[in-house]
């Protein structure tokens, strides 16, 4: 997303270089063929590395490596431009509708004023003014241009918003405080100053919930262990394996919100894809296996006995929800995760 993003800038700046006519078109396409063959590139080593990971014990059942089917193209394509603006409205977790609003400010400015630089350049305004209005429509979904390949569904996972989208509101900005007219420069000047503050306190709002956050984890974890190091056929000197269905509720999980989940309101920090981590960081008398959650698709057999034990318990924080059988210490965190692993059973059976 960071490759694509900072290709479609350079294509944004050689577009506005760009006089207009159709005869110096093919001249800029060869100037951006470089910067396209190395983007292809990289995107092929990416490629050739992944299909490397099976080598080294790595899983490709991961949603990491899950791609979209060629016939799911042009639904995902629609999708995608969909969702890559309505992330320029949308409030998250960590960019509130303030922030939302003028960073949106700084986008509208800068693409207005590359337009008007656009139209007292060239005499050929018409289809250049047409090509930029497009290429700037679709930089935002240069930011996304990963959901393309990839069929994962996390639209609003908080590292795919980051990443591209900060290139996106810091090129416009940049265009504003680089125009060459004052009254722009000025507009670009007081939206940086504004920005600036409002994203310090937004960083550092988040900081306090990220704190409170962990805090709160911790001491729920800290339970489970206690509960764990009570049970009657605990023996701490013993190496068990772990099963962990479902996630421990997080501190601003009945916090009311606008917008999509953001990580501190959807699970905790690792428990989605490494279970029992946080369990072995704190207690160094619990010795741990192999560590499972309803997700990784693999040892049937512990998640077999793991469901027998878990289907007729109620969740944590009730007693029965924590139990050894045999050499498996099992977790019944939410018992909605108890169909997704039996659908994951079925498919290791298979």
């Amino acid at each position: 997303m960071t490759w694509t993003t900072c290709f479609w800038g350079l294509v944004l700046i050689k577009l506005l270089e760009w006089d207009g006519r159709l005869s110096a078109l093919y001249v800029l396409c060869k100037a951006l063929c470089p910067a396209l063959l190395c983007l292809m590139a990289a995107c092929l080593l990416y490629a050739v590395s992944l299909r490397l990971y099976p080598l080294v014990g790595f899983s490709l059942d991961l949603y990491q490596f899950q791609t979209v089917v060629f016939t799911d193209l042009p639904q995902r394509l629609w999708e995608l431009v969909r969702q890559s603006w309505l992330h320029l409205v949308v409030p998250q977790g960590f960019m509130s509708l303030w922030l939302k609003i003028l960073l949106l400010c700084a986008l509208a400015g800068g693409a207005a004023a590359m337009l008007s630089r656009a139209v007292h350049v060239t005499q050929h305004q018409l289809l250049k003014v047409s090509i930029l209005i497009v290429a700037i429509a679709l930089f935002p979904v240069a930011a996304k241009s990963q959901f393309l390949v990839s069929n994962n569904s996390n639209w609003y996972l908080y590292r795919f918003l980051a990443m591209g989208l900060s290139y996106v509101y810091s090129f416009f900005l940049l265009t504003l405080l680089a125009d060459s007219k004052t009254p722009i420069r000025n507009a670009g000047l007081l939206l940086f100053i504004l920005l600036l503050p409002c994203m310090a306190v937004n960083c550092l709002d988040q900081q306090i919930r990220h704190v409170r956050s962990t805090e709160h984890d911790l001491a729920v974890l800290n339970r489970v262990i206690g509960r764990i190091e009570s049970l009657p056929n605990f023996d701490p000197d013993k190496t068990y394996n772990l099963v962990q269905l479902g996630r421990t509720k997080s501190y601003l999980q009945d916090t009311p919100r606008v917008g999509p989940l953001t990580p501190l309101s959807s699970r905790t920090i690792s428990q989605a894809w490494n279970p029992g981590f946080e369990l072995w960081l704190l207690s160094k008398y619990l010795k741990l296996g192999d560590r499972l959650n309803e997700e990784i698709q693999k040892r049937p057999n512990l998640m077999e006995k793991a469901l027998h034990f878990a289907r007729d318990k109620q969740a944590f924080p009730h007693q029965g929800s924590i139990g050894i059988v045999d050499d498996t210490i099992i977790l019944l965190f939410d018992r909605d995760a108890i169909p997704t692993a039996e659908a994951r059973l079925k498919t290791l059976k298979q």
